[in-house]
């Protein structure tokens, strides 16, 4: 395939890639900001419910690791009907993730509501900081029916759709109640009770519903898919199929989370306020992976559709296109949030050592998003094209050496918060390495398989070529 028409397709692809990525990063960024505001008032409330916060978020994360799986198989799955041009049979895999949205938002408000007590024990808080923390989650665990059947599910459909609009204002006005909403049940107010870090909770929840009640009726009222002229049973489940694009993102969104919540269980235990320190830097960290994920997003959307057409051409359009905006958006970011990093930390906390620590490792916490640049676009361009279980070899190769690196900085070499965030660079290092080889060989071995167009037919591409055709 001749560069020059790469080149070419890819700066027709920028609309495209910006038209999706744009609102589904701004609608992740919303999202995410809504933990940051949590961590920042509740900072500011006391240090033991900021403890209590800052190591609560990634088992919830780890158990919603399920249905993220299910979700992003159904994303998948939809869009390479799609570019195949099977719109009745994305319609039926559509209806089978709203079916599966209904049991699993069942099964995470009973699995909290029971056992929050005996995962509060696990990360090592004690007192105040424990008690607190199961409160948290026995509040926000009612989140779920409305964000997964209400908000997640619809959502798989739009990401493979590429309407993503609508998903970025939900998630505006769900970050936008949700700070209005926290100081007035954290602190209370002469009408209402000081609820403290279950008013935080509370305050998630009502925002939730609010994202549902601007998402729900203009997804329905478009009809997306004849999703709602097409009769739902009997539901015909892809079970291979979903397995295959799903279990390999599901076992890595669960052990990933495992070793997050494994070191933050060890900084509890070796750290005075350990956890609250990790936490900031990794809020911040994670605050650029969010914007750049909005990207992915975009990518798994326009790949899967690229990959479903057998577009070789369309398939190397869209990686350029997507690695040169993330390089530039997300260098533009840790540069800012190097030269604002006193401010940026003491929105979080007025502690002055909790402000001291989390300087010092500035500088290595935002090596790790430089590299997550490349390991996100080359692992959602795996994703997009059904070679999931790639990424979960690589999770699994990432916290095998992770975890254990980081046991010898806090308990044999005394390094501290600083070798933890060593061993996240030598993890993502070497998935940086290894994902670059794999995507290499996929796309290598996808041009010996599809046609080779022809000078006359790239011509004719090129006239009305779109990810959409």
């Amino acid at each position: 395939m001749p560069k020059a028409h790469i080149r070419k397709l890819s700066r027709k692809y920028y609309p495209f890639v910006l038209g999706i990525g744009l609102p589904a990063s701004l609608r992740t960024l919303s999202l995410y900001v809504q933990q940051l505001i949590d961590t920042m008032y509740i900072g500011q409330y006391n240090s033991e419910s900021l403890v209590a916060l800052s190591s609560v978020p990634i088992p919830l994360w780890m158990i919603e690791s399920i249905w993220a799986g299910i979700a992003s198989a159904g994303t998948i799955m939809v869009a390479q009907r799609i570019g195949a041009k099977k719109n009745s049979l994305a319609t039926g895999v559509a209806h089978e993730t709203f079916f599966l949205s209904i049991i699993f938002s069942v099964f995470m408000v009973c699995f909290w509501q029971f056992n929050a007590e005996r995962v509060v024990a696990l990360l090592s808080l004690q007192g105040q900081s424990a008690e607190d923390a199961v409160t948290y989650i026995l509040a926000l665990s009612w989140i779920y029916p409305f964000r997964l059947i209400g908000l997640w599910a619809p959502i798989t459909v739009l990401e493979a759709l590429g309407k993503t609009n609508v998903i970025m204002w939900s998630t505006i006005v769900q970050t936008g109640t949700n700070i209005i909403l926290n100081p007035l049940l954290i602190w209370g107010t002469p009408w209402t009770p000081e609820l403290g870090i279950q008013g935080a909770a509370i305050a998630t929840v009502i925002a939730e519903i609010m994202a549902l009640l601007v998402l729900s009726p203009y997804f329905w009222s478009k009809n997306f898919l004849k999703l709602k002229t097409t009769p739902m049973f009997p539901i015909r489940f892809n079970k291979e199929e979903r397995l295959k694009f799903g279990l390999p993102i599901i076992v890595e969104g669960f052990f990933w989370s495992l070793a997050v919540s494994t070191i933050i269980s060890m900084i509890n235990a070796t750290i005075d306020r350990g956890g609250a320190i990790f936490n900031i830097g990794f809020l911040l960290y994670t605050m650029v992976f969010k914007v750049l994920y909005g990207f992915d997003t975009a990518n798994i959307s326009l790949m899967g559709r690229s990959f479903g057409a057998t577009r070789d051409d369309r398939v190397r359009a869209t990686l350029r296109t997507i690695v040169r905006v993330k390089v530039v958006l997300g260098t533009g970011i840790c540069i800012m949030f190097y030269f604002f990093k006193e401010p940026l930390i003491k929105l979080f906390t007025n502690d002055p050592y909790i402000i001291e620590q989390t300087l010092g490792n500035f500088s290595l916490l935002l090596v790790v998003p430089i590299l997550d640049i490349w390991n996100g676009t080359a692992t959602s361009s795996l994703v997009a094209m059904g070679y999931s279980k790639y990424n979960l070899f690589l999770t699994l190769l990432s916290v095998a050496i992770r975890v254990p690196l980081a046991y010898c900085s806090l308990y044999l070499l005394g390094w501290g918060i600083s070798g933890v965030w060593y061993a996240t660079i030598i993890g993502e290092g070497l998935k940086f390495i290894i994902v670059s080889y794999l995507l290499h060989k996929t796309i290598k071995n996808l041009q010996r398989k599809w046609f080779v167009v022809s000078s006359q037919e790239l011509r004719s591409f090129m006239k009305s070529d779109s990810p959409y055709n």
